[in-house]
């Protein structure tokens, strides 16, 4: 696996993992490979080595895999949909140029991909069900069955927007000035009824999903927060030493 740049591991004991424009699959109970794809140019969404433990910088959305497909995004806006057990293309649509990072990310039956000026959603067969103008930015965006978040940008604001999965209108959004220390940076985590968030400082949020509401005070690390993945029990974040922090749930309420 040398040059492995991203990886997703499934329910069914796959990993998948993503190198420049190669798509590997491997057997997770023993290394076997099990195919590989080649697509028509690099995948979208890699994160730096330097970003973290293993675990969190994986958590970090770059491809999706849901209902036996993977789906990978490429930066020529190619969205590959790959059949899980052989690697064989069940489709691909071009959506436009993505040099975002941020991949696709998919619920139910919608899958949301990333293009340099848009966010897309489609359905399992490939259809188009919405297109909404948004500059998009981060590493990931997070979904649960109703809504999809992600981080956004005007010029003089940083935003979280939620919007639903089904239509791509707006549900909720907030907006921090630029230079505020408790701006969205880093990646997103979702868990149930909650969306946290690093800022640009050392803050650690929870918001509730329902109306982004912020969820009790936040959590002030002694280090700037690049990853965070969210449990039952709490968030999990990395900092930039590799330090790694636990927050339980309860902190915030």
């Amino acid at each position: 696996m040398d040059g492995m740049e991203s990886a997703e591991v499934t329910q069914s004991g796959v990993l998948v993992t993503t190198n420049g424009r190669t798509v590997t699959a491997w057997l997770a109970e023993n290394g076997d490979e099990l195919w590989k794809q080649s697509l028509e140019s690099n995948a979208t969404g890699r994160v730096a080595l330097s970003e973290g433990p293993t675990f969190l910088r994986n958590a970090v959305g770059r491809f999706t895999i849901r209902n036996g497909t993977a789906y990978v995004m490429t930066e020529k806006g190619f969205l590959w949909a790959l059949d899980l057990s052989s690697g064989a293309t069940k489709w691909k649509r071009n959506l436009g140029p993505s040099h975002r990072n941020l991949g696709c990310v998919a619920s139910g039956q919608t899958v949301v991909a990333v293009t340099d000026t848009h966010v897309v959603a489609l359905d399992s067969a490939r259809k188009e069900t919405w297109r909404r103008a948004v500059t998009a930015e981060g590493r990931n965006m997070v979904a649960d069955t109703k809504t999809l978040y992600l981080r956004a940008s005007t010029d003089d604001s940083k935003l979280l927007r939620a919007l639903d999965l089904k239509t791509g209108k707006e549900r909720w959004q907030r907006a921090f000035p630029t230079s505020s220390g408790d701006a969205p940076s880093g990646n997103l985590a979702l868990f149930a009824d909650r969306l946290y968030y690093s800022g640009q400082g050392r803050r650690l949020f929870a918001l509730r999903v329902g109306d982004g509401g912020f969820m009790g005070p936040f959590y002030e690390s002694d280090n700037k927060i690049r990853g965070t993945l969210a449990t039952a029990e709490g968030v999990y974040a990395a900092g930039v030493n590799h330090r790694l922090i636990h927050v339980p749930a309860g902190e915030f309420k």
